[in-house]
């Protein structure tokens, strides 16, 4: 049977805390992106260009990435490539936030490190539950509970 990971407020002493990095080029949805997940529990950076994301990445390793594919100065791709390249980024899940009509050019092109595509406008608990199923699977594959990818 399956666990399912647990969303919202926890009491402190069974409270685990997930570094997000959510990289997204439109300022208001980055900051509700943020908020939401924030009040579920994670911690979370944000990064508004490829540049900035790629590192944040460096100086954070979050345990997911939310990516915009069409993120400004680099975009999605470059930072996609970049993580492709090293080593210490590789493992990071990164969940891919789109429009429905981007969603369906993705579907058969998607690069190692991406997890997930998520179709924007989705809700933060949607979210929320997601980011914290992928950080658990990545936990559990780097300490050699689950086959790689």
């Amino acid at each position: 049977m399956k666990s399912t990971p647990t969303i919202g407020p926890r009491s402190n002493a069974d409270r685990v805390s997930r570094t997000v990095l959510v990289a997204h080029s439109d300022y208001f949805l980055l900051e509700h992106l943020v908020l939401g997940l924030e009040q579920s529990g994670f911690s979370v950076h944000n990064a508004n260009s490829g540049i900035t994301c790629i590192s944040k990445m460096r100086a954070i390793t979050p345990e997911v990435l939310l990516l915009d594919p069409d993120l400004l100065w680099g975009g999605g791709d470059g930072v996609l490539a970049t993580m492709v390249a090293s080593p210490a980024l590789v493992s990071i899940p990164v969940l891919l936030l789109v429009s429905f009509e981007t969603n369906m050019v993705l579907a058969n092109n998607l690069r190692p490190s991406v997890r997930d595509v998520l179709s924007l406008p989705a809700s933060k608990d949607v979210i929320a539950f997601r980011c914290l199923e992928l950080a658990e699977e990545s936990a559990k594959r780097n300490f050699g509970l689950l086959d790689s990818y």
